[in-house]
């Protein structure tokens, strides 16, 4: 039987061991490459090597892609994937952009707050009765991938609170977590409170949010559009009596007339945002 050798093989072989050495585990990894369908690219001396992602690249926004595919996929599942939970989670995001000078929260948190809100209706796959609850179970058993432990519980933590009693130290969901981390999930739970009661009705009519704070005084200014939106303001208010405690403020929730005025008196603040739509 006649043996063919490759240019790259006696090339390697020439070196020394070393040089075989390497070569054969580049061998062994583009046939697992090969058998995986994956594309290979040719090396400086010709050869092909597994067309294999750079390691000097950052790993962040893979990070991030993995988990949030983790939790659409969990949503998806329980057939929670759907405009409620993006109207919520949208309106959650605006809501904590515009109060950092309160919570002083960070990325991580907000990405949390962020798929609590886009999980918090996962339970109603088994009940809407105590559907708070089984979203909080659900969460906790979902499998997410990407996430440390306590994340998870802190993601879960927030959804079941998103309606309810209000959470508390002493409560079991955030007793087995650490004292930063349950201060922590009680702002977000203030937060996602406020954003489904902006989408009670679940019709998506909550277009905009202007923001303005003066001293300890909150106001938030609710676009709909022209559409009615009492049943909205009247939910979120009820919700609103828990930044009191947590804050220290006054939150209050007006409509936003057609053409741009607002509602009930305006009292000019030294701090303004404006949350639009990305």
């Amino acid at each position: 039987m006649r043996t063919v050798f490759s240019a790259g093989w006696l090339a390697a072989w020439s070196r020394g061991p070393r040089s075989r050495a390497r070569w054969k585990g580049r061998q062994r990894l583009w046939g697992r490459t090969a058998a995986s369908g994956l594309p290979a690219r040719p090396s400086k001396n010709g050869e092909e090597v597994p067309d294999f992602p750079d390691r000097r690249a950052p790993v962040i926004e893979t990070s991030r892609h993995r988990r949030r595919q983790s939790v659409l996929m969990l949503a998806k599942r329980f057939d929670a994937e759907d405009a409620h939970g993006r109207q919520v989670a949208r309106l959650a995001l605006r809501l904590f952009d515009a109060t950092r000078h309160l919570h002083r929260l960070g990325e991580r948190e907000r990405e949390i707050l962020e798929f609590a809100a886009l999980l918090h209706d996962v339970g109603r796959a088994i009940s809407y009765a105590k559907h708070h609850k089984h979203s909080h179970y659900l969460i906790t058993h979902g499998e997410l991938e990407g996430f440390a432990p306590e994340e998870i519980e802190m993601i879960a933590a927030t959804a079941r609170y998103h309606r309810g009693s209000e959470p508390k130290a002493s409560h079991g969901e955030l007793a087995a977590l650490p004292a930063s981390a349950a201060a922590t999930v009680m702002q977000l739970t203030a937060i996602l409170r406020v954003a489904d009661g902006l989408d009670r009705s679940h019709r998506g009519i909550v277009r905009d949010l202007t923001v303005l704070r003066r001293n300890r005084l909150i106001r938030i200014y609710v676009d709909s559009g022209g559409d009615a939106a009492a049943f909205e303001l009247w939910d979120s208010a009820r919700a609103a009596e828990m930044w009191g405690r947590l804050f220290d403020v006054t939150l209050d929730l007006k409509p936003r007339r057609p053409g741009g005025r607002k509602g009930g008196r305006t009292t000019r603040s030294n701090l303004t945002r404006r949350l639009g739509t990305r």
